[in-house]
Formats: C-alpha cells, sequence, structure tokens
C-alpha cells in the first residue's frame, strides 16, 4: 500500500469505488497528532507525516478549479493529482452510448487522480470539476517520486 494510502487509513480514510477518497467522520478528541499543524485545507494532505505533508507540497502549484473544466478522462493518462481545498470533483463512467455514471465525488478530504497512487498512469474514470475552487496540483512524475522514496 502506498504512503498516501496508508496515511488515508490511518486517518480513518475509505477508499471509494473509482479512486477518491473520503474521510470518515471524526468523533471530538480524535486527534491526527498531538502537535498543532497549520491546515492546508485538505485533510489528506493534513493526514500526512509532517516531513512528507512539506515534501507534498514544495511539489505542489496552485491551481483554480474552474466548473465544468475536465480534468482527465476515462481512459486517458492522468498528468497530475489534485488535492482539492476547496470546490468538488465528480469521477464519472462512460455508459452505453454517451451517458456518464457518477460513481465518486472527492473535495477537500482527498484527491483526485488515486489511480497514480497504485502506479496506474490511465483513468478508467472521467474527472470533471462541478463547484469551482482550489486545488494543490501535483504532476504524476512528481508524485509517484515521492510515493517511492516514503
Amino acid at each position: 500500500m502506498c504512503a498516501i494510502a496508508q496515511t488515508a487509513a490511518r486517518a480513518g480514510a475509505i477508499l471509494r469505488p473509482g479512486g477518491s477518497v473520503r474521510s470518515r467522520p471524526r468523533h471530538p478528541g480524535n486527534s491526527l497528532g498531538s502537535a498543532k499543524r497549520t491546515s492546508s485545507g485538505n485533510h489528506l494532505i493534513d493526514a500526512l507525516p509532517q516531513g512528507d505533508r512539506r515534501r507534498l507540497l514544495a511539489g505542489c502549484d496552485d491551481e483554480q478549479l474552474a466548473e465544468s473544466q475536465v480534468l482527465f478522462g476515462a481512459g486517458e493518462r492522468v498528468h497530475h493529482a489534485r488535492f482539492p481545498t476547496t470546490g468538488y470533483v465528480s469521477l464519472l463512467t462512460p455508459m452505453d452510448g454517451a451517458a456518464l455514471l457518477e460513481v465518486g465525488l472527492t473535495g477537500r478530504e482527498g484527491m483526485a487522480g488515486t489511480s497514480l497512487t497504485a502506479g496506474i498512469a490511465e483513468s478508467p474514470l472521467k474527472a470533471v470539476v462541478q463547484g469551482a475552487g482550489h486545488a494543490y496540483r501535483m504532476e504524476a512524475s512528481a508524485l509517484r517520486r515521492m510515493l517511492l522514496s516514503s
């Protein structure tokens, strides 16, 4: 299991069908660590150990997500992982003909492009921004190098 997937599991996250991650509801007093840290705005990033978190954020660019923006298509290579802090991304699977079925939704609790954490460069899903907002964007190759070194 990769570092991000392990961190998601330790943080009580659930890997959704389609590869998005959502956090489980936390109970009051359930902390991910005793040290106070500044929030990045993304729960998955915030759950990483501090060193990994710093390295990940150093490798990210800021991106404004526009409503209806296609991040990647089904069967296409995923060039960037996105860690939304505001807004949300729908994960869609193609059906017969031109119809699409939403099979996942990710926002500040996870990332779009989770197939990259398993070493899969092509996504079986289409990712479309449904709510405009901000995300941290990391190149797939940089994410892969970070995962291999952690």
